[in-house]
């Protein structure tokens, strides 16, 4: 009885982990061998008391209308191809049925009609920072008492595959954040020298 119950208790156990452990090992695949791509964005940096810092994702690409393919209806599942302009910023190219290397599946909202214009929402909403980072970020982002805002191209790193598309890395003016910070930190040290 007490063999028994040990080899349940051990088979819980390791049913128990495996759930958590094969999210993980899929999110590692995705940022391994997912297509790289940069999504523009407009950042803004609230503050969540559970988790802490993190940019809410605002995407100009959200803004853009589709031609919804004919065919599809509403709860349909379709895929919205990404492909990089020179600049190396990603845009929805086209809508598939059919999954694609750089597509992110997207389910058709309840009221979209066939021949209907659409606009696709990328399913990402939140990237998080190391505290310092982002208190540093907000203070070169936020509204300046002039009313100016200062220009720092915004976007966000991503990878996509097999349907799904994960955040990867925080880009600002063409370059990885933390560089970016460090570069930005060194022009201001020099302009308050004598």
């Amino acid at each position: 009885m007490k063999r028994v119950t040990l080899l349940l208790l051990l088979l819980l156990f390791a049913l128990q982990w495996t759930v958590p452990i094969a999210q993980i090992l899929r999110g590692e695949a995705l940022l391994r061998d997912g297509v790289s791509l940069r999504l523009a964005l407009q950042p803004v940096d609230p503050y969540d008391v559970m988790r802490g810092r993190y940019l809410a994702l605002s995407f100009s690409e959200s803004t853009r209308e589709h031609n919804l393919p004919d065919g599809m209806a509403a709860g349909d599942t379709l895929y919205a191809v990404l492909g990089a302009d020179p600049d190396g910023l990603a845009h929805i190219t086209r809508l598939s049925r059919e999954p694609q290397d750089s597509a992110f599946a997207w389910k058709i909202p309840a009221n979209a009609k066939a021949g209907e214009k659409i606009r696709i929402d990328i399913p990402l909403t939140r990237f998080y920072l190391p505290e310092d980072d982002a208190v540093a970020i907000d203070d070169t982002l936020r509204w300046r008492s002039d009313g100016e805002r200062p220009q720092v191209a915004a976007s966000l790193g991503v990878r996509v595959k097999d349907g799904v598309i994960v955040a990867e890395s925080l880009w600002l003016d063409g370059q990885p954040y933390r560089d970016w910070l460090r570069a930005h930190a060194t022009e201001e040290a020099a302009q308050q020298q004598p």
